[in-house]
């Protein structure tokens, strides 16, 4: 008897391992999910970035606030920054508009809170923190903080040194 196990009855050998398109279809896929991956790492990247820069604008503006609070502290803090001169000529000047509107300064927690408590108008407080560089490499930061029972803290810096601070 004659062994025909070598004969496939004429059909075509089927490839062993995978289709082109299976091959194709899986490359595909893991170029989506890198492509998902480094946008998510990118974004939390940058998340974490603007989380940085939110807590050290709140930490300058609270100690500037906080400075403001008493006449001495005012006194040290127009000493302290020169670029409080261009709205203040003089410290008898700071001294003044200070006493306007220090009582008016509300509580500010000494940590910044959570995005969604600065962020609901429900719960009254709000933070905005603009910067702006201009060519000439001088660089200024607005800082705005509504309190929860009214008002606005205003601090605003050129270049890391307080140019102005007011109560709206």
């Amino acid at each position: 008897m004659v062994d025909s196990s070598w004969d496939n009855g004429g059909m075509p050998v089927k490839p062993k391992g995978w289709s082109t398109w299976t091959k194709v279809g899986l490359g595909c896929g893991i170029v989506v999910l890198l492509f998902f991956a480094t946008c998510a790492g990118g974004g939390f990247l940058m998340f974490r970035a603007g989380t940085r820069a939110m807590d050290k604008a709140w930490a300058q503006m609270r100690e500037s606030a906080e400075m403001a609070r008493t006449e001495e502290g005012a006194r040290a803090l127009y000493l302290a920054n020169p670029g409080l001169a261009r709205n203040y000529p003089t410290v008898e000047d700071f001294l003044k508009a200070s006493e306007a509107w220090r009582a008016r300064i509300g509580e500010i927690p000494v940590q910044r809170p959570d995005l969604k408590t600065l962020f609901d108008p429900k719960k009254g407080g709000g933070l905005q923190v603009e910067s702006h560089s201009e060519s000439g490499g001088t660089k200024r930061v607005r800082i705005a903080y509504r309190f929860a029972g009214g008002g606005r803290l205003v601090v605003e810096m050129e270049d890391k040194s307080l140019t102005d601070i007011r109560v709206e």
